[in-house]
């Protein structure tokens, strides 16, 4: 039937079938579609060598077989392929005004995509687009393949469209859209795309964590198969390609039949482990590991070229979907030998086939493509993973059965070693106790020798008119400290982390500041990128002696130099950054008006490192009454807390310190303490916390 209505198509239509000029699509006011649909009034021609360049279709170069036809159809599907399809059309503005379309054709997919538009005057523009070049340079930004389209009024444009994949379906939607109408649509689109990955990505982690706290293989294959899922998907709608890896071309064309292949692989896997196949049927135990290597092979084929990776794409089409009757017919096959399967793990796989039997079939063009049949794959998949989600709730909750009656079993045995060791265990714990005092005092001993080296209030309030500073060490003593110093007439001031936190921090913490001392008072030195300099020799000569030379240890520190008279200040930095907040630009929620400026640290720590050849830079910045000044280490903002039990992070830091410039110092120290000790909460102080601020 289908041949007797092409030869009646055939009779019906000469002109349009074997002429070179396709029939005018006027566009005019009238038009009450979402879009215009070019496709059926354009001529496509096939180039099965892909050597014939624009200059020669243009200029008929085709010959008899290979000359254009009518396409016919809303949204023809060229199935697998390796050709090259050319595809012509004409267009007129029929009003009398200009207008702006953007131009859709073929899957974000399609390897080459460029569109010829060849203007009355002969003058042609080249317009490129497909994942086979770097996302950047496409005209529009956007998953799809879209094409910027412009007419003037009454103007004819005449379009020459070549697509070429390296295997893949070809499909030939050629719309003509308003670009608000398009950006609703695909709004629409993505609300839906961002529930379905919402679901996949809440599963892998949930799952996830079920497998580190079970060890159960099953749940492992689980979260792997939704994972390869969650980017077959995202590769097939485009949106790998724009945020993932947008300038990698190669691995743009093949991740999709990867992840397709592995996708297989891996619900085969998950299946087995799940039915226990190897244990209650043998036999199909055989057929799956058959499939799994037939995938695996299928999965070499994606690094190979040519034909043989062109036939990569309709073999995992055809493992993909016989993978997901193995799994049906296998449950069957268990719920005949009077196996318990769960009817959410049957349901669940019905959803798959279905979803994959309707998109396997669009790709090999036995239905018509539409938004279903596209993404039917996607809704299959998100019904199935639903249902399997609730079969593993329903298998973690059998584990945690099986392991509750395991525990109590041995539990009774633990209560019995239990009663005999108490009378052990609280000897023990004096004899600690004891030694853990003695310990206790020596530490809180040297804290107060540790205080003693720090830089003196009566020196800070000398030299500085409005300043705070917040020191909480993680333990009794730090490795944090801050200095100061005055030296020739200028005023030097430094906040310093070192290697370790504790006693050892401490330690390190106790030499540094003799160093610093060393440099500043015996040298004069008062140039901050020349104390580091000096600071971090001595550093390296003291620690790295013989049978220790590969000693990391050292510090990270900001040093300034303020020049109260000139108002100037000089500064090095070592991994930590400097901070200044100056009365400027824009305004903040209360009103006031403010800039924020970061010197940027040297990128390695004083000590020994591979950059430590290299000077440590020096900054030099004009200062202005009313700046105000943070230096500080890394144990603020990498304090975990917060709701997510997560980093504070330097970005909200400096957010807190923009909000509260209008406060005095002393208050900005007491909002600082609570910020840290509300986001903080229950959970232990990771690092030591040194932050000192100050105003001009």
């Amino acid at each position: 039937m289908r041949f007797i209505f092409i030869l009646l198509f055939i009779f019906q239509s000469p002109v349009f079938l074997f002429s070179n000029i396709p029939e005018t699509l006027i566009l005019n006011e009238g038009f009450s579609k979402e879009f215009f649909s070019v496709a059926p009034k354009a001529l496509i021609a096939e180039d099965k060598t892909n050597k014939l360049e624009f200059y020669e279709i243009r200029k008929n170069s085709l010959d008899t077989t290979n000359s254009f036809k009518l396409l016919g159809e809303e949204n023809a599907n060229l199935g697998f392929t390796s050709s090259s399809f050319w595809i012509k059309f004409i267009i007129k503005n029929g009003d009398a005004y200009t207008k702006k379309f953007l131009l859709e054709t073929a899957r974000p997919l399609t390897n080459i995509a460029q569109l010829y538009i060849v203007y009355k005057n002969g003058l042609t523009v080249e317009n490129k687009s497909g994942d086979g070049i770097p996302f950047g340079q496409r005209q529009v930004s956007h998953r799809k393949i879209l094409f910027p389209v412009q007419f003037r009024a009454g103007e004819e444009l005449t379009f020459y469209l070549h697509l070429q994949s390296d295997g893949e379906v070809i499909s030939l939607p050629i719309k003509l859209w308003e670009p608000e109408k398009m950006m609703k649509k695909d709004y629409d689109e993505q609300y839906l795309f961002g529930l379905y990955y919402g679901i996949l990505l809440f599963v892998i982690i949930i799952y996830s964590f079920f497998y580190f706290a079970l060890k159960e293989k099953s749940f492992l294959y689980y979260v792997l198969y939704v994972f390869f899922l969650f980017f077959l998907q995202l590769s097939l709608d485009g949106l790998a390609f724009q945020y993932l890896w947008p300038n990698q071309v190669w691995w743009a064309n093949h991740i999709v039949v990867m992840s397709a292949t592995l996708t297989a692989i891996f619900v085969l896997l998950y299946a087995q482990s799940f039915l226990k196949i190897k244990e209650n049927l043998r036999g199909f135990n055989s057929v799956f590991n058959i499939f799994i290597a037939l995938c695996f092979i299928c999965l070499s084929l994606t690094f190979c070229a040519g034909k043989l990776y062109s036939l990569s794409f309709p073999l995992t089409n055809f493992l993909s979907l016989m993978s997901g009757f193995l799994v049906l017919i296998t449950i069957l096959a268990s719920m005949k030998n009077k196996k318990k399967v769960s009817w959410f793990f049957t349901l669940a796989f019905v959803s798959l086939i279905s979803g994959a039997i309707i998109f396997i079939l669009s790709n090999l063009n036995v239905v018509p493509v539409t938004f279903f049949t596209e993404h039917s794959l996607k809704f299959g998949s998100a019904v199935e993973i639903i249902f399997l989600s609730l079969s593993m709730a329903n298998k973690y909750r059998e584990i945690q059965r099986e392991n509750e009656k395991l525990i109590r079993e041995q539990n009774i045995v633990l209560e019995k070693k239990v009663s005999e060791r108490t009378a052990e265990v609280v000897k023990q714990k004096e004899i600690i106790e004891e030694k853990n005092k003695d310990i206790l005092d020596s530490i809180h001993y040297a804290k107060r020798i540790q205080r003693a080296l720090l830089a003196s209030d009566l020196m800070l309030k000398r030299n500085l008119s409005e300043y705070f500073v917040l020191y909480q060490p993680k333990d009794i003593v730090s490795g944090d400290f801050y200095w100061a110093q005055e030296t020739n007439g200028k005023f030097l001031l430094s906040v310093c982390d070192c290697t370790g936190h504790g006693v050892p921090g401490a330690f390190m913490s106790l030499l540094n500041i003799s160093f610093l001392n060393e440099v500043t008072a015996e040298k004069k030195i008062s140039q901050p990128d020349l104390i580091l300099n000096h600071v971090r020799e001595s550093i390296i000569n003291a620690l790295n002696t013989e049978g220790n030379e590969e000693s990391k240890d050292g510090m990270d520190s900001i040093i300034c130099c303020f020049d109260f008279n000139n108002l100037t200040l000089e500064a090095a930095c070592a991994n930590n950054p400097l901070w200044i907040v100056r009365s400027a630009n824009g305004k903040d929620e209360s009103g006031m008006s403010i800039s924020f400026y970061e010197i940027k640290p040297d990128k390695m720590p004083v000590g020994k490192h591979v950059n430590d050849k290299n000077s440590f830079t020096l900054h030099k910045y004009n200062l202005q009454k009313g700046d105000s000044i943070y230096i500080f280490s890394d144990g603020y903002p990498d304090q975990f807390g917060g709701p997510k039990g997560k980093k504070f992070k330097y970005a909200q830091l400096e957010k807190l310190l923009l909000t509260i410039q209008e406060k005095s110092m002393e208050e900005q120290k007491e909002i600082l303490n609570k910020t840290i000790n509300n986001w903080r909460g229950s959970l232990e102080q990771v690092d030591d916390i040194c932050i000192i601020g100050l105003r001009m």
